[in-house]
């Protein structure tokens, strides 16, 4: 059988900053090699040696990220259309991660191999899935939504809950999380591992004492791509999408909680700084995808409705912002506006808070108290609970 091998190469261009800024331990990724062979698609990310790697599935889309590595490659996007690979993306998510993203035709899946010695780097290949699999399983996050549905419907038919809201769901998004630690106080103190505890309690106090049925876009130390939580919030339809961060600042003496709400303009630099250092975090840059000479239904009627969305989130963070705060001891500063990429594609109203400072020694130490997380959580449940979207 004569095979029909296509190799398209990202050049091997070395970029001397990168690297210098990388220092000798980091391992090089130098470009990815696609063959098309019956039908599938095998790919061969060269890199100089093996490394820690995390998987990220969802629909029609599979990412990788490479621990301790640099890409030094000239090109970070191309166009494949064959095999059930639309593009693959290659991007420097940090100074020591490289991601790989490949969008996939539905009825796809990509199989990984690990890292070949005799061919120099991680092979990866296409799978076609039967028709049997067509409709895609329920995931584990899927079913453990689903048992914590019923056994909360169960919990208010017998008269557990005692607030009644006029809001039914909402997804709570702890930022960051498994290699992406976030920011990181003057005593080592992670931003993943304080929002993530605060999370969980928002959603314990919503399930234990209101009507609203509150999901974590993670529970526990992983890491969730920004395109994948707004995908969570907006399957499981909710009715409000609350990121909480700790944020940082290279003035020690900067504090403070504050809110923002997403807009195509940032309210001030500022707020455009941050919106471009979260956005960047998850290897996003702020920019919504369209294929040339397509026409992009999805966008078109998510610009229908986002005015009112966008609206109904500034609303929200200026009740959170009003109402919020008094009990935590620390400076209110505001409400702002910028491009969040987690905010732009949720539909539903949404808001991203900076709980404190974690960069500041004062409000580093408060974040580690159970105490004060705990006040942070019963005071985003007060809002979270008066919210009112009709």
């Amino acid at each position: 059988m004569k095979l029909k091998i296509v190799s398209l190469v990202i050049a091997a261009l070395i970029l001397p900053t990168a690297l210098s800024a990388a220092g000798e331990n980091m391992i090089k990724v130098k470009e990815m090699k696609i063959e098309r062979v019956d039908g599938r698609v095998n790919m061969l990310l060269v890199a100089e040696r093996a490394t820690e790697t995390h998987e990220v599935r969802s629909a029609g889309r599979y990412t990788v990220y490479f621990r301790n590595t640099v890409f030094v490659g000239g090109g970070d996007r191309f166009e494949v259309a064959a095999g059930g690979v639309r593009s693959i993306s290659i991007v420097q998510v940090k100074p020591d991660v490289v991601a790989v993203e490949i969008d996939l035709e539905d009825g796809y899946e990509v199989l990984s191999k690990g890292y070949d010695e005799k061919r120099g780097g991680f092979l990866f290949f296409t799978k076609k899935l039967p028709a049997s699999a067509a409709k895609e399983p329920k995931s584990p996050l899927e079913l453990e939504a689903e048992q914590e549905l019923d056994e909360f419907l169960r919990r208010l038919r017998s008269g557990g809950a005692r607030y009644l809201s006029r809001i039914n769901r909402v997804v709570i998004d702890p930022g960051h999380g498994g290699f992406d630690s976030g920011a990181v106080g003057p005593t080592g103190l992670k931003e993943k591992d304080v929002v993530l505890d605060i999370a969980r309690r928002v959603k314990r106090i919503l399930l234990s004492e209101t009507n609203i049925m509150a999901f974590l876009t993670r529970r526990d130390d992983y890491y969730i791509p920004l395109s994948a939580r707004t995908v969570i919030s907006n399957k499981y339809r909710a009715d409000l999408f609350v990121s909480i961060h700790a944020n940082a600042s290279k003035n020690r003496s900067a504090r403070g909680f504050e809110v923002y709400y997403c807009s195509d303009k940032a309210s001030s630099k500022e707020a455009e700084a941050l919106a471009k250092r979260e956005n960047i975090s998850y290897g996003e840059n702020g920019v919504a995808e369209s294929r040339e000479g397509s026409v992009n239904i999805e966008k078109i009627l998510f610009d229908a409705g986002r005015k009112k969305l966008w609206n109904d989130s500034r609303d929200f963070s200026e009740r959170f912002f009003s109402y919020s705060g008094v009990n935590l001891g620390i400076p209110k500063k505001g409400v702002h506006s910028a491009n969040f990429f987690v905010l732009r594609k949720a539909r539903m109203p949404s808001i991203l808070i900076e709980v404190a400072y974690i960069s500041n020694p004062v409000e580093e130490d408060l974040l580690r108290q159970p105490q004060f997380r705990e006040k942070v959580a019963r005071e985003i449940v007060k809002v979270i609970r008066s919210a009112d979207f009709r």
